[in-house]
């Protein structure tokens, strides 16, 4: 059986409410410092985006946008 080896060098989080979706990305290391965050609200509501698979896309240009 082979061995499965990886560099960490950054973790994504996501926490999806119901209405809201906040992230922060945080860099590798002990320190672990929060590189990026933020938020996207009123999901499903008029002036928002329609759904969360909406988001992902902008979350994603977020994090390519912090390197």
């Amino acid at each position: 059986m082979g061995t499965i080896s990886f560099t960490m060098t950054a973790v994504l989080v996501v926490n999806a409410g119901s209405s809201s979706l906040k992230y922060a990305l945080y860099g590798p290391g002990e320190s672990s410092s929060r590189l990026l965050s933020g938020k996207l609200e009123r999901i499903g509501e008029p002036g928002g985006p329609p759904n969360h698979a909406a988001c992902v896309e902008p979350l994603l240009a977020q994090v390519t946008k912090a390197g």
